[in-house]
């Protein structure tokens, strides 16, 4: 019978990682539903700093006009829908939400490839060369 031998190492402090300072970001919580007695949909707006620290936060009355708007604009991982009309009982981002919204991936325009253009002058088709 073989022994091994396993080496737990702690994270290197002086990281490469560490040095990045990361750029503060706002994520939205929504409600999906109007309250019924103001017709107005409830948004919370979280401003999120370099440090991943909730920075401060405030919540908006808009109308549906905005709040489509809001939808349609905004990038899916930048908000999160409650099937609620208040916010009230609903808690601030967990660092699950944060990590979503500071995706790389996800940020990136998913209709650029970055292959060049097969048509026209961009590419030039030789055949095989035997």
């Amino acid at each position: 019978m073989t022994t091994k031998k396993y080496v737990f190492v702690t994270p290197n402090s002086t990281s490469l990682y560490n040095d990045i300072q990361l750029e503060p970001i706002k994520i939205y919580q929504m409600c999906g539903f109007a309250n019924p007695k103001t017709n107005k949909f409830e948004v919370r707006e979280v401003t999120i700093n370099g440090n991943n620290d909730i920075q401060s936060y405030r919540t908006y009355h808009v109308k549906d006009k905005t709040h489509k708007n809001l939808l349609n604009v905004l990038r899916d991982n930048k908000y999160k829908l409650y099937s609620t009309y208040t916010l009230t009982h609903i808690d601030l981002p967990n660092c699950a939400d944060v990590s979503l919204a500071r995706s790389g991936i996800l940020n990136n325009d998913s209709d650029y490839s970055g292959y060049a253009s097969i048509t026209g002058t961009d590419f030039e088709w030789k055949g095989l060369q035997m």
